[in-house]
């Protein structure tokens, strides 16, 4: 008899468990995909609710590569409902970085492949980047931003321990691909005029280090690509 109840118990106990597991599993919630033209099935990777990681989705679109925060992010192929086919980079759920759109139309087969930014086809080439940093020294952050789309003037600015620096900076050398240049310190504007782009400029000075207790040599080589007015603000 006690034999007989300890199998029943043991019975009771397994159909528990697995009615444990098949509830857990059926309360486990769904992995999203953000856009909506591929919303009706996704198989893949998963991150708190949403696509992330490799994975397919399937809606009046199908796209299979890599996702992230539920959105097309990485390699992947993208397949609209019209037939056209992007095979390339992606980002946020766009086309961006490298990559080929075949379009659906055999009177207009043709293959575009180049380069993307944000949905936008740029070309065959890969675009140059606005500004790029060539060389520095001793400098711990550089930061360039356009103030604006029109001028061809470069304004520089020091900052150390987050304040202006500009009082400590001491044999300021800049130089040039074009223009004019103005290292006078005292004045309101440091920097570079009427050049022309594509430039490439480099400064060169001294400066105490934060603890104040010896002089650094600071040096920078830049090129700045796209034109307009810029402002670049250099952190010891």
């Amino acid at each position: 008899m006690k034999i007989l109840l300890l199998a029943f118990i043991l019975i009771v106990g397994l159909i528990g468990c697995k009615s444990s597991s098949y509830s857990t599993s059926n309360s486990k919630q769904p992995c999203k995909v953000l856009k909506k033209e591929l919303q009706e099935k996704y198989t893949g990777g998963c991150k708190r609710g949403l696509a992330n990681g490799e994975g397919k989705a399937v809606g009046t679109d199908t796209y299979q590569g890599h996702f992230k925060k539920g959105l097309p992010d990485g390699e992947g192929t993208y397949k609209w409902a019209s037939g056209a086919i992007y095979k390339g980079e992606w980002s946020k759920g766009k086309r961006d970085g490298k990559g080929t759109y075949t379009n659906s139309s055999k009177s207009q087969a043709n293959a575009k492949s180049g380069y993307w930014r944000e949905g936008k086809y740029l070309g065959k080439n890969e675009p140059k980047p606005p500004y790029k940093i060539n060389r520095k020294r001793s400098i711990t952050r550089v930061s360039f931003i356009k103030m604006s789309d029109k001028g061809n003037d470069i304004h520089l600015s020091f900052r150390q321990n987050g304040s202006d620096s500009k009082s400590l900076v001491r044999n300021l050398l800049l130089n040039g691909s074009s223009g004019t240049f103005n290292n006078t310190l005292t004045s309101n504007f440091i920097g570079f005029q009427r050049v022309s782009f594509p430039f490439k400029g480099g400064l060169d000075y001294y400066i105490p280090n934060s603890m104040g207790s010896y002089n650094m040599e600071c040096q920078m080589d830049f090129t700045i690509n796209k034109p307009g007015t810029w402002e670049i603000t250099v952190v010891n």
